[in-house]
């Protein structure tokens, strides 16, 4: 009877020169929305509930953000974001 050892590693393990810029880049990342979290607007000033086809929203009279709503539920869901603004004139 043979005895066998199998050793499982992680692809971040492979590289450790990687796994170190990338663990780097995780914690900039999270101090950058920390930092967007405390200093910029917190969203307490939501308008009411606007539909626009099938699509219903509400905006931060502040800033202008917005954040999907649900009319059956009567909550938000999904993260606040900005409307996407299409361009006409591809050149500008």
């Amino acid at each position: 009877m043979s005895l066998q050892t199998y050793t499982l590693t992680l692809p971040e393990s492979r590289h450790p020169e990687h796994s170190s810029e990338q663990v780097r880049v995780k914690i900039i990342d999270s101090l950058r929305y920390l930092i967007k979290r405390l200093f910029n607007c917190w969203h307490l000033q939501m308008g009411r509930p606007f539909t626009r086809g099938t699509h219903t929203y509400r905006t931060c009279a502040k800033c202008g953000m917005r954040r999907d709503f649900d009319c059956n539920t009567w909550k938000m869901k999904g993260r606040y974001h900005y409307e996407q603004v299409a361009r006409a004139d591809p050149h500008w």
